[in-house]
């Protein structure tokens, strides 16, 4: 950054001059160049807080698509294994409910026949 001399009007390079060249005044309590250190430290720290949202960003991004390819990714040969056991475990469990269901209700049919047949003979013999 380039400034002029508060004493002599001389101008400064203070990436060169740690004082002026001319009459070896300091700048250090220049108001021009607090002013752009201040400026120049929050350009700074706005783009290292820029930088950083970009990181969490593209951290968020590369997770969403992860998540994505995860749920489009097709059945691994475990994964059908299981599923196939679970579909096999669950028709013999529909087959063992629906037979139990189909003996019984025989059996209530068997049943009621008896009741009906001898409710006939009763009648018969009166």
């Amino acid at each position: 950054m380039k400034l002029y001399c508060d004493y002599c009007g001389t101008q400064i390079d203070t990436e060169i001059h740690a004082n002026c060249p001319n009459c070896g005044g300091s700048y250090m309590n220049d108001e021009e160049l607090r002013n752009e250190l201040e400026k120049q430290r929050r350009l700074d720290a706005l783009q290292l807080r820029q930088n950083e949202l970009k990181t969490d960003f593209m951290e968020l991004e590369n997770e969403r698509i992860r998540r994505e390819l995860d749920r489009k990714k097709p059945l691994n040969r475990k994964d059908k294994k299981v599923l196939l056991f679970t579909v096999i475990i669950m028709i013999v469990i529909a087959c063992g409910v629906m037979g139990r269901t189909s003996n019984r209700n025989a059996a209530g049919a068997r049943s009621s026949a008896v009741s009906v047949g001898e409710q006939s003979m009763e009648v018969l013999k009166t």
